[in-house]
C-alpha cells in the first residue's frame, strides 16, 4: 500500500516536492561477479545523503509503486514484457543464459519486481507533478531505463522507464492537459532507447547531451550523432549534443544549455519536463570520465525551472561513483525546493571541441527552430580551455630571444632524454649460462627489487645539464598519495630533500597504476569493472582520454610517458611552474630510472624466453611417447570397432529373428482366438439344445401320461371288477439307456398283460 509521509514538516510556503525511494528496488543485484557498476548502493547511498541532511524532511516521501502490463505495453513489445515478467522466476541457469545473448545486462530473482517499480514509480511521480499535487517530484529509481528499447533491453536498462511516463501523460491521463513534454537527458550515455520511441511524435522534444567519440563510446553506434534529428512530424523534436573528447565540465554544460536547450525550450513551451537524471557525467565516474560538479548540476536544474512553471520530474538513471552520485542528487533537490541559494562559480572555460559541437548542432536544427539561425560571436566561441590532452608550459610568457635560445638548448637535453634508452642492451649468451647454471639468475630476481626501490643511493647517471641550470631534484613516487592512503608510495628515485611527487590523482585518491593497463582499450558497460572504493572518487581511467588537466605545447610530445600510465595530473600542476629545461631534466631523470626497469624487464623476458624453449624440447620428446601411445590405443580402438562390427552384424541377426518369432506367436494368438470364438459358439448351441430337449422331455412326458390315462380307461371298460385307479407310472431306464414307463405296483396276475411304452 502507498504511503504518504510529510515527517511532521509544514510545507506551507515552499515548493511542494515528492521523494519517492522504494528498498525493495534493491532486491536486482548481478550475484555473479565481485563487482557490477549498477549496484543497489547507488540508490541507498542517495537516499542516507538526503536523510543524513534533512532533505526528506523538508519533502513529501512516496512509497513505490509497480507498473502495469497495459502501461508498459504501450512503448515496449508483448514479448519484451513477458520476458522480464517471468525471468525472476526462471532458473538460475536460464537467467544466465538469456542475459549472455543481451547487450550488457544481468538478471537474478529480483530483477522483474525491480524493473516493474521503477516504471511504475516514474509513472507515479510525473502523474502526481502534472496533477499540480506537487511543484516537482525525484523518483530515486533503479535498474535504469533510456537504454531499453521496444523489444530489447539493454545497457543496465529493463524496462524505459522515463518513455513509460511520458507516454502515459500523453495518452493515459489527457483531462492533466500535459499536451507537450521535455525529456531532458544529461546521462553521459545517449538515451538510444528514449529518441527511439519518439522519433515520429512532435508532442515530445527529447534532448540528450552525451559522450559520443563518433561513435566509439557506448551503445557505440551513430544514433546520437547530432544529425539525428527524427523523422516525419518528429523532425526536428530530437536533439543530440555529442561530445567528441571526455574531460568536459561545467563550463561545457553550461554552454551547450545557453546557447541550444534554454532557446529551443522557450520556442517549444512544454507543459512540464522529465529530466533522465543520470549523474555518470560527474566527477569521479568510473564510467563516464567527464567532470560535472554537483553545482553544475544544480545550475543546469535551475535553469530549467524557469519552464513548464517549475514542474520537473527526475528520474534517476546511470551514475556509479557512490558519492559524486549522493552529491549531486542532493544539489538538485536543493533547487527544486528552492529555499536556499545556488552556492558555487565556474571560472573555467568550454573545451574547443564544445564550441565546435554547439555550432554544428545549431547549424543542423535552424531550419527548424528560428532561435538557433543566429551565429554565435566570435569573441565567445574563443574563450575556450586548453584541450584535454595537452599541457600549457610555463615558457609561454619569456620572450622570442628567450625561446631561441632555450631551442638551441632544448637539442641537447633532449638527446639526454632519449640516449639511456638507445643504450638498452641484453647479453644473451650471459643468460644462457646462468640458465645453465641454475633455475633463475639471482641478479634477475634482485636487480628490479633494487631498481623500484632505489633511494637516494641511486648510481644512475645524472642529467646532462646546459652550464649555470638548476640541477632538477625530484622523487618520482607510486601509490598513495601523501593526502590519504594506508600504503607509503613506493620511490623510483630521489636526489635531495625536495617534496616527491606522488604519480597519483588529485585530492588524495588511492590509486593503482596498473588500472592504466587496460586504458586504450574500449570499455563497455557489460564489461567487468575495478571496484570504485580502490579506484577512488578522481578516478578518471577509462576509455582513450588519459586523466591529466592540462599539457604541454603540440611541439613537445609526451605521448609515451602518457601511455606508460603513471602520469598523473598532479605532476603536471607541479612541473608547470617550472622551466622547460628543468622539466626535461626530470624527465631524463625518469628516463634512466624507466631504463634501469626496462633493462630488468628485457633480461627477465629473454631469460623466459630461453628458459622456455628448453622447457618446449624437453616437452617435445614427451609428446613423441605420447604419440607412441597414442598410436597403440588407436589401433586397440579401430579393433574395438571391427569386434563392434561384428556384434552389431550378430546382433542385428538376431533382432530378425525375434521378429520372426514374434510374428509366429502373433499369428498362433489369432488362430487360438478363432478357436475359442468357436468354442463359444458350440457351447452357445448346446446350451440351446439342452433347452430344448428338457422342453421336449416334458412334452413327451406329458403325452405318454395322456396316452396312459387313455388306455387305463379302456381298460377299466374292459374288467370292471379290477380297481385301475391307484395305478401310475413310473419312469425308469432300461440298461441300453432309454426311459419306459412301468406300473407303480401290480394288480392280481394282470400286471403282464399292461404294454411297456417308452
Amino acid at each position: 500500500m502507498e504511503s504518504e509521509k510529510h515527517n511532521g514538516t509544514k510545507l506551507t510556503g515552499q515548493r511542494r516536492v515528492a521523494l519517492l525511494y522504494d528498498e525493495r528496488m534493491c532486491k536486482h543485484e548481478n550475484l555473479h561477479e565481485d563487482y557490477h557498476p549498477e549496484t543497489p548502493n547507488r540508490i541507498r547511498s542517495i537516499w542516507n545523503k538526503l536523510q543524513s541532511s534533512g532533505i526528506t524532511q523538508r519533502c513529501v516521501i512516496l512509497d513505490g509503486k509497480e507498473a502495469e502490463d497495459k502501461n508498459i505495453l504501450s512503448v515496449h513489445s508483448k514479448k519484451h514484457v513477458n520476458m522480464i515478467k517471468k525471468i525472476s522466476s526462471e532458473s538460475d541457469s536460464r537467467r544466465l543464459k538469456i542475459a549472455s545473448k543481451l547487450n550488457s545486462i544481468y538478471f537474478n530473482g529480483g530483477s522483474s519486481e525491480a524493473a516493474y517499480l521503477a516504471a511504475g514509480s516514474a509513472i507515479e511521480v510525473v502523474e502526481r507533478v502534472a496533477s499540480r499535487e506537487f511543484n516537482s517530484a525525484v523518483a530515486i529509481v533503479r535498474p535504469p531505463g533510456h537504454h531499453a528499447e521496444h523489444d530489447e533491453p539493454m545497457g543496465f536498462c529493463l524496462f524505459n522507464n522515463v518513455a513509460i511516463a511520458a507516454t502515459y501523460l500523453l495518452e493515459q491521463r489527457p483531462e492533466l492537459g500535459i499536451k507537450k513534454i521535455l525529456i531532458v537527458d544529461w546521462d553521459i550515455h545517449h538515451g538510444n532507447g528514449t529518441q527511439k520511441m519518439f522519433w515520429n511524435d512532435s508532442r515530445v522534444l527529447f534532448f540528450s547531451v552525451h559522450r559520443h567519440e563518433f561513435g566509439s563510446f557506448y551503445p557505440s553506434n551513430d544514433d546520437g550523432f547530432y544529425t539525428m534529428v527524427g523523422e516525419g512530424a518528429g523532425a526536428g523534436y530530437n536533439i543530440n549534443v555529442p561530445w567528441e573528447n571526455g574531460r568536459c565540465g561545467d563550463a561545457d554544460y553550461f554552454a551547450v544549455w545557453d546557447h541550444i536547450l534554454l532557446p529551443v525550450a522557450k520556442e517549444f513551451n512544454p507543459d512540464i519536463i522529465i529530466v533522465s537524471a543520470g549523474f555518470d557525467a560527474a566527477i569521479g565516474d568510473p564510467l563516464g570520465g567527464c567532470r560535472v560538479s554537483p553545482f553544475g548540476y544544480s545550475v543546469m536544474l535551475k535553469k530549467l525551472m524557469n519552464f513548464a512553471e517549475g514542474r520537473i520530474a527526475l528520474i534517476l538513471e546511470g551514475g556509479y561513483n557512490l558519492d559524486s552520485i549522493a552529491k549531486s542528487m542532493h544539489a538538485c533537490v536543493e533547487v527544486l525546493l528552492e529555499d536556499e541559494p545556488i552556492v558555487g562559480s565556474s571560472e573555467a572555460y568550454p573545451f574547443e571541441s564544445t564550441w565546435r559541437v554547439i555550432q554544428a548542432v545549431r547549424q543542423e536544427l535552424s531550419c527548424f527552430w528560428p532561435p538557433l539561425a543566429n551565429e554565435l560571436p566570435q569573441k565567445l566561441i574563443s574563450q575556450i580551455s586548453p584541450p584535454p590532452h595537452t599541457l600549457i608550459s610555463s615558457s609561454d610568457s619569456e620572450t622570442e630571444d628567450d625561446k631561441g635560445r632555450q631551442n638551441s638548448d632544448l637539442v641537447e637535453l633532449l638527446q639526454d632524454v632519449i640516449k639511456p634508452l638507445s643504450d638498452l642492451k641484453v647479453d644473451a649468451d650471459s643468460l644462457l649460462q646462468d640458465m645453465e647454471k641454475q633455475s633463475q639468475p639471482d641478479h634477475l630476481r634482485v636487480k628490479m627489487v633494487e631498481v623500484i626501490g632505489m633511494s637516494s643511493r641511486s648510481n644512475l647517471p645524472a642529467p646532462s645539464m646546459r652550464a649555470g641550470s638548476v640541477q632538477p631534484s625530484v622523487s618520482l613516487a607510486i601509490g598513495a598519495s601523501s593526502s590519504g592512503g594506508s600504503q607509503p608510495p613506493k620511490v623510483l628515485s630521489a636526489t635531495s630533500s625536495q617534496e616527491p611527487i606522488c604519480l597519483d590523482g588529485e585530492e588524495g585518491a588511492k590509486k593503482d597504476p596498473s588500472d592504466y593497463s587496460q586504458k586504450k582499450r574500449k570499455r563497455k558497460p557489460h564489461e567487468s569493472f575495478p571496484n570504485p572504493t580502490v579506484l577512488g572518487e578522481d578516478a578518471a581511467w577509462e576509455h582513450e582520454v588519459h586523466p591529466m588537466d592540462q599539457a604541454f605545447p603540440a611541439d613537445f610530445n609526451f605521448q609515451a610517458a602518457l601511455d606508460s600510465g603513471l602520469m598523473r595530473s598532479s605532476v603536471w600542476k607541479a612541473l608547470r611552474p617550472m622551466p622547460l629545461e628543468k622539466i626535461l631534466g626530470i624527465a631524463h631523470q625518469y628516463t634512466c630510472q624507466l631504463t634501469a626497469c626496462l633493462q630488468v624487464g628485457l633480461e627477465n623476458a629473454i631469460f623466459a624466453k630461453l628458459k622456455t624453449e628448453k622447457e618446449f624440447a624437453a616437452r617435445k620428446e614427451q609428446i613423441v611417447v605420447l604419440t607412441d601411445q597414442l598410436s597403440v590405443v588407436l589401433a586397440r580402438l579401430s579393433k574395438a570397432k571391427e569386434d563392434s562390427k561384428v556384434r552389431d552384424a550378430e546382433l542385428q541377426s538376431c533382432r530378425a529373428s525375434l521378429e520372426q518369432e514374434q510374428k509366429k506367436v502373433e499369428a498362433l494368438t489369432r488362430s487360438l482366438e478363432e478357436k475359442q470364438l468357436a468354442l463359444n459358439t458350440v457351447e452357445a448351441v448346446a446350451v440351446n439344445w439342452r433347452k430344448s430337449w428338457k422342453v421336449l422331455a416334458v412334452e413327451i412326458e406329458e403325452i405318454v401320461q395322456e396316452v396312459f390315462e387313455i388306455v387305463m380307461d379302456q381298460v377299466c371298460h374292459l374288467s370292471p371288477v379290477v380297481d385301475f385307479s391307484a395305478i401310475t407310472l413310473d419312469t425308469r431306464w432300461d440298461p441300453k439307456g432309454k426311459r419306459i414307463y412301468v406300473p407303480s405296483k401290480e394288480i392280481g396276475g394282470t400286471s403282464k398283460l399292461l404294454v411297456q411304452s417308452e
